[in-house]
């Protein structure tokens, strides 16, 4: 599926590049594209991330995510148009921002 399509991206579009630096951010890892497409590749990341509460989230990961959610080319339709599995992606890193203090 989308997911896949985003594992296999040597250089990816930038709405998808901004919303997995997103999740590097949220996972506290490097935000970086090597990072994230080994983040692709865990078994059941979707399930992973949907399981994280924003009170587990550290503040300055937090940061690093409304930074990027700030990111014109991170709005969900920008990136939904790119990758629909990233354009979900997108739409849960608003949630998880909008829901921070």
């Amino acid at each position: 599926g989308d997911i896949v399509t985003m594992r296999g991206m040597s250089a990816p579009p930038r709405p998808v590049a901004v919303t997995l630096q997103a999740v590097c951010a949220v996972l506290c890892l490097p935000q970086t594209w090597a990072y994230a497409r080994g983040v692709l590749h865990q078994t059941g990341i979707v399930r992973q991330l949907q399981a994280i509460r924003r009170e587990s989230v550290p503040p300055e990961a937090m940061r690093a995510l409304r930074v990027c959610t700030k990111d014109p080319a991170m709005s969900v339709a920008s990136v939904s148009r790119s990758n629909r599995a990233a354009g979900a992606i997108a739409a849960w890193c608003h949630a998880l921002a909008k829901r921070a203090p």
